[in-house]
């Protein structure tokens, strides 16, 4: 069927609609976590759109160039174009300017600028130019930032207004609703509904396996073993580590930094050393890429595993601070 549609398109020979039948793919072989085809795909438009003066594809490009980076794990890179989407949008007056304070607000709190962030999520919170799945969108991350920092009172006033907007809009299982699963099984585990968060991360699984997002199901898959490891199931915790691991040829260093991370949590209990070297991995791997406020969530981990004096031993030869 693809086939038969690529020949309608190019039939149409429209170099417009040729470059958006491009970007389609690209964000198709992104969900699908074939990265290497994303990138042919991109660079394919990328050529294309070089050949017309179009503010609107040009908006559409840088887009999908923050997307792609920010899914292979090269955060530095995709707040770099998320800055530069910024002018052009402003040019166009393109619609896509409603995804600009989304993206860099949650690109500048992976980066650890909160402050920076909470200013863009603030601004655009208060325009009110948002659909009910961009609200949810800027909400979320906004959570996601209190998080971080800690506040975990602002983190479960927000929790509460986006399920409310998502029961009201009927939203719960679009895919920002489905998103925003992932922030909350976070929370969840935070404040110790372990045993809650870990039923919400089990039932939000089969829907994101039908939404056909592989980044997003590993990630939920990731966190329920680690609710899992929690509540002492080793055995059940290291066959969903499996499950998450498995069926990816091409992991980003931010998921195989969060299997490591889930892997020390796995292994805190019976084996602190190799605990220890898989939290030191993981905090070596989120530095590397950028995603500094999770490089500081693996320390957090390391920090409440700490009440164990073996686990206190294994880490000062394997420092994560």
């Amino acid at each position: 069927h693809l086939a038969v549609l690529r020949r309608k398109v190019l039939n149409l020979a429209d170099l417009s609609v040729v470059i958006g039948f491009h970007f389609a793919l690209t964000e198709l072989a992104a969900k699908l976590g074939v990265m290497p085809r994303a990138r042919r795909h991109l660079e394919t438009a990328r050529a294309l759109a070089s050949r017309i003066e179009d503010e609107a594809i040009r908006a559409d490009l840088k887009m999908i160039e923050v997307a792609l980076a920010a899914l292979a794990g090269n955060f530095g890179d995709a707040l770099q174009y998320a800055l530069e989407l910024v002018p052009i949008v402003e040019k166009s007056g393109y619609a896509t300017k409603l995804t600009v304070p989304i993206n860099l607000g949650h690109l500048l709190t992976i980066r650890a600028r909160f402050e920076e962030a909470l200013i863009v999520l603030t601004q655009g919170l208060t325009a009110r130019t948002f659909s009910g799945g961009g609200q949810v969108a800027m909400l979320d991350t906004l959570m996601q930032l209190r998080l971080f920092q800690g506040n975990l009172q602002e983190a479960a006033a927000l929790s509460e207004s986006i399920q409310e907007l998502l029961d009201r809009t009927k939203t719960d299982g679009s895919y920002f609703g489905l998103w925003h699963q992932l922030t909350k099984v976070k929370f969840l585990y935070r404040v110790g509904r372990t045993k809650e968060g870990v039923e919400l991360a089990l039932q939000a699984m089969p829907r994101i396996k039908r939404m056909a997002d592989r980044n997003l199901l590993e990630r939920i898959t990731l966190l329920a073993a680690e609710g899992v490891a929690r509540t002492g199931d080793a055995s059940k915790a290291a066959e969903l580590v499996a499950i998450a691991s498995l069926g990816n040829g091409d992991p980003s260093l931010d998921i195989l930094a969060e299997i490591s991370r889930t892997s020390g949590r796995l292994t805190s209990a019976e084996n602190p050393t190799a605990a220890a070297a898989h939290f030191y991995q993981a905090t070596a791997m989120l530095e590397h890429i950028g995603n500094l406020a999770a490089a500081a969530e693996v320390k957090n981990d390391v920090a409440e595993l700490l009440a164990s004096t073996s686990v206190a031993t294994a880490t000062d030869d394997n420092s994560v601070s």
